[in-house]
């Protein structure tokens, strides 16, 4: 028997206090969500028209500032704290590996694990990737980062797409614990960065800024530097000059040129996980790699005494 859930859609009329509440019907088959990656904001209108038909309205994530959202953001978007997510994500290297409980924080949200899911940021695409990262690992595979988060978002939509009002609360879900298949992108620890470090078949790829790189900008680490080997190829290299990813034959050739090979599995790293989920994301849909992604970072390696760093000034 189908299972029917609810979903809701608010049509912005122009009118104040007017709004068309849609429901959803969960047995029919979901709708992917963008190119499995990405959604380009060109398509939203034609694509929420089609699901709203279908009765298959996806779930869409604000994750940008409460106070942005306020002003305006995707009419049925749901704001979320990506702060906080970040948070509870890097709490310790096992935050992310607690995936009941990822679950039930997406659950609460009105996710199931065969919804599909469109995010968005404040256009650096750096948050939307790495809550498009923390989705992966709790079951959630139809999900897709809109390219150029708001800014191209509120160029592309219609005026009807976009409202200041608060959305509907979700109704919550229960996600269920086992899920089939793995993530696209799979999570790495530092154990596996370790021992691929100076592994030419299997890589390190360091997405941070070349001055992290080499170690003349520590950041906050007690370390500087990078792992022996690695290759560093800053994030901003797959994002063009409108601020959106860079086609995935470009996204290619750069990692061809930095010495990459394709079908060579590679890890990517940055200071604390987000600039390495929009780069993992990219690579992932390049078709590249594999690609796995160590998310606790350079943060977590340059406290790791174990761990062998090049370039490495102490603090």
């Amino acid at each position: 028997m189908c299972n029917i859930r609810s979903a809701w859609f608010i049509l912005s009329a122009g009118v104040a206090g007017c709004a068309l509440v849609f429901s959803s019907v969960g047995c029919a088959k979901p709708r992917v969500a963008g190119d499995g990656f990405v959604m380009q904001p060109e398509l939203i209108d034609s694509e929420l028209a089609a699901a709203q038909e279908e009765e298959l309205l996806p779930i869409i994530l604000d994750v940008r500032p409460q106070d942005q959202y306020e002003t305006s953001h995707l009419a049925g978007a749901q704001q979320i704290d990506a702060a906080e997510w970040t948070r509870l994500s890097r709490e310790d290297a096992n935050s992310l590996r607690e995936v009941a409980a990822w679950q039930a924080r997406v659950g609460a949200l009105g996710i199931g694990p065969k919804d599909a899911v469109y995010i968005y940021d404040d256009g650096h695409m750096l948050d939307a990737a790495r809550v498009w990262f923390i989705l992966q690992q709790a079951g959630v595979r139809n999900a897709a980062v809109i390219d150029g988060g708001f800014p191209a978002i509120s160029t592309a939509v219609s005026a009807a797409r976009l409202t200041s009002a608060a959305s509907l609360p979700p109704r919550p879900k229960k996600f269920a614990v086992s899920t089939r298949g793995g993530p696209v992108v799979p999570l790495a620890d530092a154990q596996q960065v370790r021992r691929r470090s100076g592994d030419r078949t299997d890589r390190v790829l360091d997405v941070r800024s070349p001055g992290e790189f080499s170690g003349k900008d520590a950041r906050k680490n007690p370390r500087g530097g990078h792992v022996p080997d690695a290759l560093n190829i800053p994030h901003s290299k797959f994002v063009n000059e409108n601020g959106r990813l860079k086609s995935n034959d470009e996204i290619r050739r750069i990692l061809e040129q930095a010495g990459l090979r394709p079908g060579e599995a590679m890890t990517v790293h940055c200071q604390s996980g987000g600039r390495s989920s929009l780069a993992a994301l990219a690579i992932a849909r390049s078709g590249f790699g594999p690609v796995s992604h160590y998310y606790m970072s350079f943060e977590e390696l340059a406290r790791d005494e174990k761990c062998t760093l090049i370039g490495a000034a102490e603090k």
